[in-house]
């Protein structure tokens, strides 16, 4: 097949782009012809359809009130997206699209261009963009869900997106143009990570036709991994730095559990500067902030560690961190929230805490830095099989076959 892959960065920014790059790389080994539709930046990997890629746009250097209402503008539907992306499929002439992050810089405007040419799409959610304008189900520190039925205005309303109502406005502006323009109808398949996420579209009435629930996969550099011998005494963050990661509930844990443990966090992000801050003020001991780190300097890491902590107070749409640190033989301790409940099986691989419950999180690592060797041991077994479940091969598989389906449903409208 000529596969059509979409996604707004071409470095690796985050977990989709991990995911990206794994499909892309997937494709590619199973003789597939992959090309490639993004936006131009200065960290991008190498592509031959680079001259086909969108011009750099970058909101957070917007000045001027020319500049910021052009912006806006190109938020909602950009023209350059839609006319490069017509010119890149006549020249290439793909058999299907895989559509995945495209919001603000290529713009759902590619939609359109892939209806124009009656190419048979399909659409990872990466994000809860279809029901939520703010695209997290969360505001104000606080899981929301005021949208869900299609009520977009709430947006706006409750001053969704940095609390700010021109944003807000313009996210709501987005959400009921894309509506209307029914651009999200194009896709024949909506894949979703999770089933949190599939009820959470299914409840926005997307059709269940559309839907397919369909786990991300473990890419190379965890396959090729085994389980580590000996593990030390740290507990360890891995992720952007942010404030619906939670990683303050994190913080409060480990004042809780003082000298019982160390705190690695590896990353970066918005809420860096002042997550060091408040570990300094407070004199939060044994916290230690590494920094961005990938590859194998990333994998040592995680399999040295006695667990992974993922503490979101929004709702994950998959966690691909926990089944990266499962595949190594690492426990996770996770929240209640999102897609995580659906790859933590309590007291098995990992524990599970309510969301923000400092204390609850720390008595669950408490308990698990105190597993005897032999119920430690057990519980890493458990977490290895994580290899096995989200193997590249079964995934292929079944995305093949959700392809084929896309295919062949064109051609009998037609």
């Amino acid at each position: 097949m000529k596969i059509l892959l979409i996604n707004k960065y071409y470095y690796v920014k985050g977990g989709s782009e991990t995911y990206f790059f794994g499909l892309k790389k997937m494709l590619e080994d199973n003789g597939h012809e992959v090309i490639v539709f993004s936006m131009q930046d200065e960290k991008n990997q190498q592509s031959e359809f680079e001259d086909h890629f969108v011009k750099n746009v970058n909101y957070q250097e917007d000045s001027g009130i020319l500049a910021k209402m052009q912006g806006a503008l190109k938020l909602i539907h950009s023209n350059e997206a839609y006319k490069k992306l017509c010119k890149l499929i006549a020249c290439t002439k793909p058999d299907i699209a895989h559509v995945n992050l495209i919001y603000h810089q290529l713009t759902p405007s590619i939609f359109q261009a892939l209806k124009k040419y009656n190419i048979p799409t399909v659409f990872t959610s990466h994000d809860y963009k279809l029901v939520c304008p703010n695209y997290k189900l969360f505001n104000n520190d606080e899981v929301c869900t005021k949208c869900i039925q299609g009520n977009f205005v709430n947006c706006f309303k409750n001053r969704c997106h940095k609390d700010s109502t021109i944003y807000s406005l313009l996210l709501t502006m987005e959400a009921y143009w894309h509506k209307w323009l029914k651009s999200y109808d194009v896709a024949d398949f909506v894949i979703c990570p999770s089933k949190f996420m599939y009820n959470q579209l299914a409840e926005n009435r997307i059709p269940d036709t559309k839907l397919v629930h369909l786990p991300n996969f473990l890419t190379n550099n965890f396959l090729e991994i085994e389980m580590n011998e000996k593990k030390e005494k740290f507990i360890l963050y891995y992720g952007r730095l942010s404030k619906e990661k939670g990683i303050d509930t994190l913080l409060d844990a480990q004042r809780l559990l003082g000298e019982r443990v160390t705190l690695k966090l590896i990353g970066t992000g918005p809420e860096e500067e002042r997550l060091k801050a408040r570990v300094e003020q407070e004199n939060i001991r044994n916290v230690e902030f590494l920094g961005f780190k990938s590859g194998n300097d990333l994998v040592a890491e995680i399999k040295k560690a006695k667990a992974t902590i993922i503490p979101s107070i929004w709702h994950e749409v998959f966690g691909l961190t926990i089944i990266e640190s499962l595949s190594v033989g690492t426990p996770v301790i996770g929240s209640k929230v999102g897609g995580i409940t659906e790859l933590i099986k309590e007291g098995e691989n990992g524990f599970l805490f309510e969301r923000a419950d400092e204390k609850e999180l720390a008595n669950k690592i408490d308990r698990l830095i105190n597993l005897t060797e032999d119920e430690y041991a057990q519980m890493e077994r458990n977490s290895y099989q994580a290899k096995n479940d989200f193997k590249p091969e079964w995934y292929y598989g079944e995305l093949i076959s959700i392809y084929e389906q896309a295919i062949n449903n064109k051609k009998i409208r037609k």
